[in-house]
């Protein structure tokens, strides 16, 4: 299981984060949605499921680990006088 995992659901702003046991739960209206899933260092990967009126899914993904390249960091400091603590 892969806790912190993004799921999205397509079009929408409903979504959730996996559980560190990797469970996660969205309500979702009936009808057809996209579900995308996201985790830093694993594939994303994207299903299409259907929920019935009144009915609900359960859906598991698989994320294969993947090479992840970041930008770099850049952090700039100051030394002002108007800072609140100078020391």
């Amino acid at each position: 299981p892969l806790q912190a995992a993004t799921i999205a659901i397509s079009g929408t702003t409903q979504g959730a984060v996996s559980r560190s046991d990797g469970s996660y739960r969205v309500s979702l209206p009936a009808g057809r949605c996209e579900v995308r899933v996201r985790l830093l260092g694993y594939e994303a990967v994207r299903d299409t499921i259907q929920v019935a009126v009144g009915g609900s899914v359960s859906k598991d993904f698989a994320l294969a680990k993947a090479v992840t390249n970041l930008e770099q960091v850049v952090v700039t400091g100051t030394r002002q006088q108007n800072r609140t603590v100078v020391e």
